[in-house]
């Protein structure tokens, strides 16, 4: 069963509203994990998108023991090489990945890095080389919609947010929260579920607006 996209309306018209300036902007979107951050970009990407314009999504590697930096980049070639449908090249520094990416990007298109803070964490430099490729690169194209989000809120906050190295550089931030009871009693109707209203209740008041754990309630 598709899972259907409910609520977020004001998180989908800001995005919608930066995304209409027409110029190369960044945002962050944080929350905690299953809140439905990417599905928000996803979903935004799919109303708003240009002709001959694409949404590009890139998700880091979990944290696993005897992870690399290698094991990210090459991880992110991966998808790369799927979404334009071309042979992976490799790189061994994340400069020359980002650099190579940019030559593919067009006016229009959507780019999310989604749990960046996974990707960039066995790189000390990392960060850096966002901020440098930002400045250099991106922001110098026509339009392109950069979208970072990570449910690991300190990371994020430390690295992005409050760096100086991303000073004045996020045109948009949304903390993304869990469902209210409203919009959670419309997505397990959505997704099927037959309770009563006291038992949407139970579930949500143990559960929370928390998405991924509703589509498992109806699904189990």
């Amino acid at each position: 069963m598709i899972t259907p996209f409910i609520g977020r309306k004001l998180e989908l018209q800001s995005l919608k509203d930066l995304y209409e300036r027409e110029k190369s902007t960044l945002t962050v979107i944080k929350g905690r994990r299953r809140i439905g951050k990417s599905f928000l970009v996803a979903e935004f990407a799919k109303k708003v998108l240009q002709k001959n314009a694409r949404f590009f999504s890139f998700t880091g590697l979990p944290p696993k023991e005897g992870s690399t930096d290698q094991h990210q980049r090459d991880h992110f070639i991966q998808q790369l090489s799927q979404q334009l449908k071309i042979k992976p090249v490799f790189f061994d520094e994340w400069t020359q990945i980002l650099n190579y990416f940019a030559e593919f990007l067009v006016p229009g298109d959507i780019v999310l890095f989604d749990e960046i803070s996974w990707m960039g964490m066995r790189d000390i430099n990392f960060v850096g080389k966002l901020k440098a490729w930002w400045d250099v690169t991106l922001s110098q194209k026509d339009h392109v919609f950069l979208v970072f989000c990570s449910s690991v809120s300190t990371w994020i906050e430390e690295n992005i947010l409050k760096s100086t190295a991303f000073f004045g550089r996020v045109s948009l931030t949304i903390a993304l929260e869990p469902f209210l009871i409203t919009e959670g009693a419309e997505f397990l109707k959505a997704m099927g579920f037959q309770g009563s209203a006291f038992e949407v209740y139970e579930i949500l008041s143990i559960l929370g607006g928390v998405p991924w754990y509703l589509e498992h309630i109806v699904s189990s």
